[in-house]
């Protein structure tokens, strides 16, 4: 997201220009001692990494893996075995428990699954079309939360009682079409932390 891409193009810049000093300060005090032709050549290799690094570091902070996305995908799929057997366990077992003085969020999210209003908007909103829409194909939108949107997450105590358990690569973002879906990636399984305006997706 932006405030990733502003950052490492400013790191780029940065280790571009200490390249361009590093070049310079060996050209003049190495070349009695090594050919030209071989800081020549190591400074090629270095830059080569120093590309590498920064490469990675960009696609790391602002899109998730192919494995990952699977990893998604299989977990949207399975949730949605959960709903179509509206079995209220099995529905629950793939919603993170939030504790909140703003109401019971996992009962909340359950109500609006078993409801299935394809007209509703907001909070927990829920409808098989919009699901299937993410888990068939939108699900690639799923993103690492940038800084600002966790910033406004931890801005609330039982929002961040939750975020502040996992690393901010671990805390997935859906944004598209004004609708919003944050899971959390774990270890031993994701888990939804919660959703809104779902059904903007049909629009």
């Amino acid at each position: 997201m932006r405030v990733f891409a502003s950052r490492n193009h400013f790191h780029f810049n940065e280790s571009i220009l200490n390249f361009e000093k590093t070049t310079l300060v060996m050209s003049r005090t190495l070349p009695s001692l090594v050919p030209l032709a071989t800081i020549t050549q190591y400074m090629k290799y270095y830059l080569i990494l120093l590309l590498m690094f920064i490469g990675t570091g960009c696609v790391r902070s602002q899109t998730y893996s192919d494995s990952t996305l699977m990893d998604i995908q299989n977990y949207l799929i399975d949730f949605k075995k959960a709903i179509d057997s509206k079995n209220v366990s099995q529905i629950e077992s793939f919603i993170f428990p939030t504790a909140s003085d703003r109401g019971d969020i996992v009962g909340l999210t359950v109500k609006h699954i078993l409801k299935n209003d394809r007209n509703n908007n907001g909070n927990f909103a829920y409808s098989d079309g919009a699901f299937n829409l993410i888990k068939d194909s939108l699900y690639v939108n799923f993103k690492p939360v940038p800084d600002n949107i966790l910033k406004m997450l931890r801005n609330e105590e039982d929002q961040r009682s939750v975020v502040d358990q996992f690393k901010q690569n671990d805390i997935a973002i859906f944004d598209f079409n004004s609708a919003h879906i944050f899971l959390l990636l774990d270890v031993e399984g994701i888990k939804l932390f919660f959703w809104e305006n779902m059904n903007k997706l049909l629009d």
